[in-house]
């Protein structure tokens, strides 16, 4: 079991002292990962596509509208806004083809889980 919570739900303190203690409690060979994620899951989806070249990432990433100032953007001028979850499914099935660049790009919390997850199934 996965849990990520963004910034805007929990303060880090309140992350650890909640999450962080759970991961011992899930005994007999499962494992229970908590990650405080920086961003939403629109921001993970556009570090794995080819962004416009008058964004920068650092923008990006900083946003606070992520969805609506850059997700929803590309989405529309896809074609795949009115795809399942606004275009979630078909972006996202496209950066995943990236997760390089996703975990290059979003190291705090996607790549930080993504190393937990590959200590635990040993790769």
């Amino acid at each position: 079991m996965i849990e990520a919570m963004d910034r805007f739900c929990r303060a880090a303190a309140s992350f650890n002292a909640r999450c962080v203690p759970l991961e011992g409690e899930f005994g007999n060979g499962r494992t229970f990962l908590a990650e405080n994620a920086w961003e939403e899951l629109e921001t993970w989806t556009l570090a794995g596509l080819d962004l416009p070249a008058a964004w920068r990432w650092s923008q990006v990433r900083a946003a606070v509208d992520v969805k609506e100032r850059y997700f929803d953007r590309i989405a529309h001028a896809r074609g795949v806004d009115d795809a399942p979850g606004g275009g979630r499914k078909p972006l996202g099935e496209e950066a995943a083809r990236r997760i390089d660049a996703i975990r290059q790009k979003c190291r705090e919390d996607f790549d930080s889980l993504a190393r937990r997850i590959e200590a635990v199934i040993g790769d």
